[in-house]
């Protein structure tokens, strides 16, 4: 696997055909968001219809990097083509996390020793496969710009969110607008 690491946060990566794996370690943060992104806009371009996250050694997550899951579940290439995101290993701390932000209804979601016997069998079979190198997400633009779509994408999911994110929002926009326009 190839593995993209910030300070915090990595992510380990495999692709198969038909599912892609991220297995993230220590905090899932905006500064992996980005890589995040690409590499789950690769694996699903490449006809991959699930992605399944192991969360074992996540220790925590940002709302960035829950609103890229939320948008990685919630929007389809085409009508024609589900996604299945599935996060494996969790914490009750990180399980709680993506309830409060209310995105139960558009993950599958696995606490620790929950996962059925053939998600199992699937991620041992994953580790095997060559890993995808994503990149590390350094650009400033890029970065305010995934931050702002993912938060966005979790009042899409939970409108209740905006409440929580209205200010984000507004400094995010407002972020972006000083980048264009100087």
């Amino acid at each position: 696997m190839a593995q993209v690491q910030t300070s915090g946060g990595s992510l380990q990566v495999a692709i198969s055909e038909a599912f892609a794996l991220v297995k993230v370690s220590g905090r899932a943060t905006f500064k992996l968001a980005p890589s995040l992104k690409r590499f789950c806009t690769t694996a699903l371009g490449s006809g991959c219809k699930e992605v399944i996250f192991d969360m074992e050694e996540c220790s925590g997550m940002d709302s960035t990097f829950m609103g890229i899951l939320a948008g990685i579940a919630i929007r389809p290439a085409d009508a024609n083509c589900a996604r299945h995101v599935i996060l494996i290993n969790l914490t009750p701390k990180t399980h709680g996390m993506l309830t409060t932000l209310g995105l139960g209804p558009v993950v599958e979601c696995h606490e620790q020793h929950e996962a059925t016997p053939e998600l199992k069998q699937r991620l041992a079979a994953a580790l095997h496969l060559e890993g995808l190198d994503i990149g590390d997400g350094d650009d400033q633009n890029l970065s305010l710009t995934t931050m702002l779509q993912a938060h966005q994408l979790l009042v899409d999911v939970a409108p209740e969110n905006m409440a929580k994110f209205k200010d984000v929002l507004t400094y995010l926009n407002q972020e972006i607008r000083k980048d264009v326009i100087p």
